[in-house]
């Protein structure tokens, strides 16, 4: 079969590198080279774990999450780096306890904390979930593993716009994960928007960790040989111009990071090493859309701020769904609200 996948980010690169290794004829396309920082795939670090507080992507993440550890085996780079996550949320919510409950039932190791063993500081009325079993993986070196695998297994990588489904007419299957071009590429209601992160100045050695509450801020240790840490922001920003490169930091985004550092770390003044913005793509209802938009075309819009994580479960997803073996959850399902004409 000759599979023409659209979009070299993570997702992008997952679907080639599954697709070329089960033996189809793959062609990666992208307007731009690998690594650009136009996207969502780019910023040094990216957050995968086991623990969500639902049920559905958790049972979902005991599949994907172990494919980290295959990808760093499989292509021999260093990627994945396993420090555990804090989740954080007010004790008077209720998130930790039923976050414990969800993580019981489903047999994922976890402590739930009034104190962290690293130097971020938590509130009186706060609690964490610890879980081992996550932590960071470098977005150049996954990036660069999961398309050597792709390149090993016969797929090619073309840089060209692709700008009509019509274009790759001559492909048997064609797999899009554009992001947030997709929406427009494709006619789905998909809205990119644009949330900042930031390095600031200073040592944090311990998990991952995400604020489940306000703006649901989120950061990570250092990376090796840095002398500062990141911080993001993931509640949703303002929509994003894709017909510009630009990706202004947003301002008011950045004052949250600053006073975060401030109240977390107990950094007096807080000095903001660099700052940029990326590109979340949302949907309706914050669920992925993967699956067929018409016979021959996989749309794969895994995105609202959490798809990462799930990009080498999802390559080979969309393996299987292109010879009938599986099909993704029913709630990634495209329906007739997703789609501009209806």
């Amino acid at each position: 079969m000759r599979v023409a996948v659209v979009g070299a980010g993570i997702m992008g690169a997952s679907c080639a590198r599954w697709l070329a290794e089960a033996g189809h004829e793959t062609t990666l396309f992208d307007a731009h080279q690998p690594g650009h920082v136009l996207g969502s795939s780019h910023g040094g670090q990216k957050i995968v774990r086991q623990a969500y507080p639902d049920p559905f992507h958790t049972a979902l993440l005991l599949e994907a999450h172990p494919l980290w550890r295959e990808l760093e085996e499989a292509s021999g780079l260093e990627l994945y780096h396993e420090v555990g996550l804090a989740y954080i949320a007010a004790t008077s919510s209720g998130q930790t306890r039923e976050m414990a409950a969800i993580l019981e039932h489903l047999g994922v190791p976890y402590q739930e904390v009034a104190a962290l063993p690293s130097s971020m500081s938590l509130s009186a009325d706060e609690t964490a979930i610890l879980t081992p079993e996550a932590g960071w993986v470098s977005t150049v070196q996954a990036l660069a593993g999961t398309l050597m695998l792709a390149r090993r297994a016969g797929a090619s990588f073309v840089h060209q716009k692709v700008e009509s489904v019509h274009e790759l007419d001559d492909f048997d299957l064609r797999v899009f994960a554009a992001g947030a071009w997709a929406g427009r590429l494709l006619g789905l209601r998909l809205v990119p928007t644009l949330q900042t992160s930031a390095y600031i100045r200073g040592r944090y050695e311990g998990p991952v960790w995400i604020e489940g509450f306000g703006p649901e801020l989120y950061g990570f240790p250092n990376e090796p040989g840095s002398d500062a840490f990141k911080i993001g922001f993931h509640a949703t920003g303002p929509e994003a111009n894709l017909e510009s490169t630009a990706r202004p930091v947003q301002n008011d985004q950045l004052a949250t990071l600053v006073e975060l550092a401030k109240q977390r770390f107990m950094i007096q003044e807080p000095e903001v090493v660099s700052a940029f913005a990326c590109i979340y793509t949302r949907t309706r209802d914050e669920h992925f859309r993967i699956g067929f938009l018409e016979p021959g075309t996989i749309v794969v819009s895994a995105c609202s701020g959490h798809g990462y994580k799930f990009a080498p479960w999802i390559g080979r997803m969309v393996s299987r769904m292109a010879t009938g073996e599986a099909q993704p959850p029913p709630e990634f399902a495209i329906t007739e609200a997703d789609r501009i004409s209806s």
